[in-house]
């Protein structure tokens, strides 16, 4: 054993002696969910997953996603694994109590969904008897030595797909690189989301010609089917006329709250029949989006008021002020800005929009969406503006020629691009498992 990984267990050595009694409590069964959660935690599954483990054919397909946004990726990737090998059988493990909400609430029926074990040395041994994986995906940047090592001797092939790891991160990586290179050579394949993720997960210790750049799997979000009643419904609800032009403005964060009224007063003086959707990404900003709207005399009225109490909608501008609604709301954008953007806070998710055939307009600020900017902007459906000018300079200019069948014709034609990530990672996956086998086949196994 590596003395990376030794050192690694002697730091955990309290936590390893210290889950053998609980281990001994919880193998007396429980049906508490706080305990079963836990018990899972400790490598100890009840009893209906491990049935129904036993009794799956191979491929068995382990897939490791820790929170809520890895379990968005995790269903992408299963849905396009049943797809493409429907026999497989697919096993989701998940960290997080909420992580594990979403993802039984979105892929119940394609997948058995675990908590992820604690990563002892007696707790993955028990996991990997009881699992039985034929093949190990990590979902962006979970590498947990134990666990690796251990499917590493089994011969499990072990890929890191949708690989992403932050400067902050690297950072953190680089000052234990003693631990982190032994185990990345372990890897089978490491997919990235971009050339820079490449050179960190490379500069870490990953073997060079085990890594590719393989793009963000999140992007084949564009192509899942849509609830096409969206458009028709926000509308009526909104009393938009078909030749009436939106401008949603959503995500706003800090000063664009200011910034954002100032713009669309320009653009509404322009163009009088404009109508403009404005969401702060906090709902305790909408008192200063109010002040601000008032400061440059727009009228607006409140979402909630005209969902719950039915008002009709007359004024220039509604101010979104509940939540859950503006993935929806994009769909009758004539254009799209998704604010956290023009100002340091790294951006928000310009998927939403370009999900509906709307051209994005977004600032200088993207770092933590950097991989989907550049691919919306490859694709024809990101415009990035400098600063709060030139936006009100780029929205006036498009909004006079903008042509919103086009754009949805556009995003038809271009769908294959939005996909091809996710495709080529589940062909890593087969060309894994096709090794597998034949290596299996050659040793009798």
């Amino acid at each position: 054993m590596e003395a990376g990984i030794l050192i690694y267990n002697f730091l955990i050595a309290p936590f390893t002696l210290l889950s053998v009694p609980v281990r001994a409590f919880f193998k007396r069964g429980t049906t508490l969910s706080t305990t079963t959660y836990w018990a899972s935690r400790l490598g100890i599954y009840a009893w209906i997953h491990t049935r129904k483990i036993s009794e799956a054919k191979p491929p068995v397909i382990w897939i490791h996603a820790v929170s809520v946004g890895e379990a968005g990726v995790a269903e992408l990737l299963v849905k396009e694994i049943k797809r493409s090998m429907p026999e497989s059988y697919v096993i989701l493990t998940v960290t997080t109590r909420h992580g594990l909400s979403v993802a039984h609430s979105r892929l119940s029926r394609l997948a058995t969904i675990i908590p992820f074990p604690l990563d002892l040395p007696n707790v993955v041994s028990d996991a990997v008897n009881t699992l039985k994986p034929d093949i190990y995906i990590s979902i962006e940047t979970e590498i947990w030595p134990n666990l690796i090592t251990l499917l590493h001797r089994k011969k499990v092939p072990i890929l890191l797909l949708n690989g992403r790891i932050s400067p902050k991160s690297f950072r953190g990586y680089k000052s234990t690189r003693w631990l982190w290179k032994p185990v990345l050579k372990k890897f089978s394949r490491l997919a990235m989301i971009s050339e820079k993720n490449r050179e960190r997960i490379v500069h870490l210790g990953a073997v060079p010609n085990r890594v590719s750049v393989a793009g963000n799997i999140k992007l084949a979000r564009v192509t899942e089917e849509k609830d096409k009643t969206q458009p028709t419904r926000w509308k009526k609800i909104l009393s938009i006329s078909d030749k009436q032009q939106v401008v949603v403005f959503g995500s706003l964060r800090e000063d664009e709250n200011g910034w954002i009224p100032e713009i669309f007063a320009d653009l509404k003086e322009k163009n009088p029949n404009l109508l403009g959707i404005l969401a702060p990404r906090h709902l305790k900003r909408v008192p200063v989006l109010e002040s601000h709207l008032t400061k440059y005399m727009i009228s607006y009225q409140k979402l909630s008021r005209i969902l719950e109490l039915g008002e009709k909608r007359t004024a220039s501008a509604i101010l979104v002020d509940v939540i859950g609604e503006l993935a929806n709301i994009y769909s009758i954008a004539s254009i799209a800005f998704c604010g956290g953007s023009l100002v340091p806070v790294g951006g928000h998710n310009i998927l939403e929009p370009v999900t509906w055939g709307k051209k994005v307009f977004y600032g200088p600020y993207m770092s933590n969406f950097s991989d989907i900017k550049d691919a919306v902007e490859e694709l024809g459906f990101g415009i990035q503006v400098s600063d709060k000018k030139d936006l009100a300079y780029k929205l006036e200019k498009f909004l006079k020629h903008t042509d919103t069948a086009q754009d949805k014709i556009c995003l038809e034609s271009r769908l294959s691009g939005f996909r091809r990530p996710l495709e080529e990672q589940v062909k890593l996956i087969v060309d894994e498992l096709r090794k597998r086998k034949q290596s299996q086949g050659k040793l009798g196994i």
